[in-house]
């Protein structure tokens, strides 16, 4: 899929066409038609220049569309998005809510998103610029517009129903792209989340939802636009990292797989049971004080103070095990990996 030439046309009436180098609103140098690759002030090039330049600069747009786009798309979508694109850039587009909402089928959710690319950083500060806040509404409108869908892939071939055939496994999701390419940098920045997610390069289908929550939490926490400023922020402002840090933290028994059960579940339930009381009200103390008199009055009987006595073999080998078995089961349960992460407020 290709942009057409009212999608040019609209970039063309955005961007305008200047032949002489300028600073444009977020003092970046900038020439033609919007073009800022290799552009310094004082530089100057024909009209032929700068369509030359511009459709350079849209075979970059559509191949980030190719590449991060997993959905249907009518041309007029696909136009407003090669603006969009082409106006805000590659990587800030794979990191946006925007790309989410899309590839989710939710359209409307998507043009929604378009509105809040609306800011452009002047004088090291974040400011609404009414020229994007236009732009910006005028490209929403062009994605809301009715049109059949264009494939952007070969029609799928069908495949005829097998009712003698078991059914197919559903299949899981996999981690979002974007959520696996900033996730490695947070966790750097972050160490106490390669606890639960290694070095964030594979993690793990069962964690996909806590790997996202994490991204989402430090994006909150430190104010970025996207995911990928997120990650920017944490991994080169100490202010920034150690906010999210604290976020992390406060967020902590949400991010662990407790809900299910294990000894992350016990940790969960053992901190929501004691929280405000001592340790005596901490059910894990009490399953201490149950299993504790068990070691002794089990080693008692091994060594004969209680009924026949046993062999000297047996008697090691029943004590060794018991007795490992219960204190791992203790250390398992009440401490966890540390007393803090067991106490970490919610």
């Amino acid at each position: 899929m290709k942009i057409s030439q009212r999608g040019i046309d609209a970039i063309k009436r955005h961007e305008g066409a200047r032949l002489n180098a300028y600073l444009d609103v977020a003092g970046i140098p900038t020439i033609g038609v919007g073009h800022t690759q290799g552009v310094e002030l004082g530089q100057q090039i024909t009209q032929a220049q700068a369509d030359e330049f511009l459709r350079s600069d849209l075979a970059w747009v559509e191949q980030c569309i190719a590449e991060t786009v997993q959905v249907s798309l009518t041309q007029q979508q696909y136009d407003a998005l090669c603006s969009l694109i082409f106006n805000i850039g590659a990587g800030a587009f794979k990191g946006s809510t925007l790309l989410r909402h899309l590839n989710a089928g939710d359209y409307s959710g998507a043009a929604d998103e378009f509105l809040r690319w609306n800011k452009a950083r002047v004088n090291g500060v974040m400011t609404v610029v009414p020229g994007l806040a236009s732009r910006r509404e005028a490209e929403r409108a062009m994605f809301l517009e009715a049109d059949p869908l264009v494939h952007l892939g070969p029609e799928p071939m069908p495949t005829p129903p097998r009712p003698d055939l078991d059914p197919q496994p559903e299949k899981k999701m996999p981690i979002p792209a974007i959520v696996a390419a900033v996730l490695p940098s947070i966790i750097e920045a972050i160490p106490k989340l390669g606890g639960l997610f290694g070095s964030g390069s594979k993690v793990a289908e069962r964690n996909v939802k806590a790997a996202e929550m994490a991204v989402e939490i430090v994006q909150a926490a430190t104010g970025a636009v996207n995911a990928q400023e997120a990650a920017e922020k944490v991994t080169s402002d100490p202010a920034a990292r150690a906010v999210a840090e604290k976020a992390i933290e406060s967020h902590w028994f949400e991010l662990v797989e407790g809900g299910g059960g294990g000894i992350d579940g016990a940790r969960k339930a053992d901190k929501e049971w004691s929280a405000g009381g001592g340790f005596w009200t901490s059910p894990s103390f009490w399953v201490a004080m149950v299993l504790v008199p068990l070691v002794y009055l089990i080693v008692g009987a091994v060594v004969g103070l209680f009924g026949a006595p046993f062999g000297e073999d047996v008697r090691a080998a029943i004590a060794n095990g018991i007795v490992g078995m219960v204190i791992g089961a203790l250390a398992g349960y009440y401490f966890g990996q540390t007393t803090s992460r067991n106490r970490a407020p919610s």
